[in-house]
């Protein structure tokens, strides 16, 4: 699946050569993803097939797809709602959170290992340097990628740039609704666990 968007009730038109169009209006708060799913298809060769379902209300939009929205809104806003700002991107700002809100571990390595390290951690900071038989070892805090995360530290990472965003002051339409999915997890989850406890009686 390349995306899943959220929409309102399609209207179907045809053109002067019979050949039909369905429209569907885009929910406002989605517009995020909208955007870039159209980007990511501006030169698409291949057929392209829709599924449409009715929305089930416990289901929101997975971690991944939140944190990145987040982390987009953010970035518009730090930028003043310009574009292609490499030092303040969305990127960057991920590789923010995850050093103050993710999870790291420390490793100790020889001199010059250290490059090694940064081919498997998103981060890698020397924290301290000693010798050891002779030899200069690095004691290296290690910044792991998001990819690797459970859902609970996922949760941990989002509610670290949700933090973020409130003390900054952002309060957008795409803010709102994405902080409303991510709270609509948080609940459609505590629900699924209370039931399954209550069957395990």
């Amino acid at each position: 699946m390349i995306a899943k968007i959220k929409v309102g009730n399609p209207t179907y038109s045809q053109n002067i050569k019979g050949e039909g169009y369905l429209t569907f209006p885009i929910k406002s708060m989605q517009n995020w993803s909208t955007r870039l799913l159209v980007q990511g298809l501006e030169n698409n060769t291949k057929e392209l097939v829709c599924n449409l379902d009715y929305a089930v209300k416990q289901r929101s939009l997975d971690q991944n797809s939140l944190l990145w929205g987040l982390l987009e809104e953010e970035a518009k806003f730090l930028n003043g709602g310009r574009k292609n700002n490499i030092e303040c991107s969305s990127e960057n700002l991920y590789y923010e959170a995850i050093n103050k809100y993710g999870k790291d571990t420390l490793i100790a390595v020889k001199n010059g290992a250290e490059k090694e390290l940064k081919r498997v951690y998103k981060r890698v900071f020397i924290i301290d340097k000693y010798e050891l038989n002779g030899e200069l070892w690095l004691k290296c805090r290690c910044v792991i990628g998001s990819s690797k995360y459970t859902s609970k530290e996922m949760s941990e990472l989002i509610e670290g740039v949700l933090d973020d965003i409130a003390r900054l002051g952002i309060d957008t339409k795409e803010i709102r609704f994405l902080k409303g999915e991510y709270e609509d997890g948080i609940r459609a989850n505590k629900k699924t666990k209370e039931v399954n406890k209550s069957s395990e009686k």
